[in-house]
């Protein structure tokens, strides 16, 4: 058993009744969406649609069927990367121009195009009024906010950039989405292709993950996964109408559903003061550890590029008296049914960046249910093992 859970930025716990009630409520009352004219199949796409047009309208989207359901925040990313690619849309040479902080989500995809493609990878690392590169980017891609450190990048310093420089925009926002709003097509219409997933700050089950399409960039896009979709039967190649053109093949309902659910359930809250409460934690729990000579936090990554509104998530990363990570983890959940996440958090490029790729960070990301006695449950086993032979086990 867990008695503290702190991997909200893995996937938010416990799910909210409202989110298990739709996931049941699917599972139980509905068929598959568009394929059949009976009533089951009516309700489930009558759920699916109710769920997408919540999602757009908080993410401020005017027409709901530019918001496309995935498998989840990974697929969206590779169905804009390799649907651009496969589409021709790159060229030998060609510059993207991305962070420091990526997640292999992003990176890794990057890296399959630069080798088949033989483009110019450019990190940004400096003020965007200093960046000077050989070339135009043919593609800005960047994470919303860092999963190690929690830095919250200043994005609509980068909306300024692209805008004045007419270049397109993919936000990973697997961090930012049920935490920070967004306005894809008023404040923010400079990005492009915007995605998330269901199962972290939307507090949905996993399974599912969201992809915006400014204007008509689905056409520049080839379809990555092709199939059934319950329209043009009689057509043997994908469709171009929204969302059909990238929503192949049966859909996951239940995650679909509990994403708009979660979705609704910080909205009764409040999500600015969900967000308040969760920063409060983490604040509590860096006051605590600044005066410790065995941890140190790691923080930032951004710089110049780091937001002046909302500067971090609730997310704090430590090294640990030069213990490896991954054991610390392991110690803290094994023997005080604490739940962190040790090692390297799947973005290897920012424990490159941040120095740790060796030994790895410990990450602990606070959510909606945590409290403030979490938090000094956390720093009394912390320093229980600071100061205890539990030390040798590690």
């Amino acid at each position: 058993m867990t008695n503290i859970y702190l991997d909200n930025a893995a996937t938010s716990f416990p799910k909210p009744k409202p989110v298990v009630d739709a996931v049941l409520g699917f599972l139980q009352g509905c068929g598959n969406p568009g394929r059949g004219g009976h009533i089951l199949a009516f309700e489930g796409a009558r759920k699916i649609f109710e769920a997408r047009e919540n999602l757009a309208q908080y993410f401020g989207i005017k027409s709901s069927e530019r918001l496309i359901f995935t498998p989840g925040c990974t697929h969206s990313i590779n169905y804009v990367l390799k649907g651009l690619s496969q589409k021709g849309y790159f060229k030998p040479g060609d510059c993207i121009l991305t962070g420091a902080l990526e997640h292999n989500a992003v990176t890794r995809p990057l890296n399959q195009l630069e080798r088949k493609h033989s483009l110019e990878i450019a990190i940004l690392n400096v003020d965007v009024s200093e960046i000077k590169l050989a070339k135009k980017p043919r593609l800005v891609v960047l994470t919303a906010a860092s999963n190690v450190t929690g830095a919250v990048l200043d994005l609509e310093k980068i909306c300024a950039y692209c805008k004045q420089n007419d270049i397109p925009l993919l936000i990973d926002a697997a961090q930012t989405a049920g935490k920070i709003k967004i306005d894809l097509e008023g404040k923010h219409d400079a990005v492009t292709f915007y995605c998330a997933s269901s199962h972290k700050g939307l507090l949905g089950a996993p399974g599912a993950g969201l992809l915006y399409i400014k204007d008509d960039w689905q056409l520049k896009l080839e379809p990555t996964i092709t199939g059934g979709t319950g329209s043009k039967s009689e057509d043997l190649m994908p469709p171009e109408s929204m969302p059909d053109r990238f929503e192949a093949g049966t859909q996951d309902g239940p995650a679909i559903v509990s994403m708009s659910a979660g979705l609704s359930y910080l909205q009764e809250r409040g999500i600015e003061s969900v967000l308040l409460d969760q920063l409060k934690l983490r604040k509590a729990f860096i006051d605590w550890a600044s005066d410790k000579a065995y941890l140190k936090i790691i923080e930032g990554g951004f710089g110049k590029f780091t937001s002046p509104s909302i500067p971090d998530l609730p997310i704090v990363s430590f090294l640990f008296d030069k213990v490896s990570s991954s054991n610390l983890a392991s110690v803290l959940s094994d023997e005080h049914q604490i739940a962190v996440r040790g090692g390297l958090h799947c973005s290897r490029q920012a424990h490159l960046k941040i120095g740790s790729l060796e030994q790895g960070l410990v990450r602990a990301s606070f959510g909606y249910a945590n409290t403030m006695k979490d938090v000094e449950q956390f720093c009394s086993v912390l320093e229980q093992i600071a100061y205890t032979k539990s030390n040798s086990k590690l």
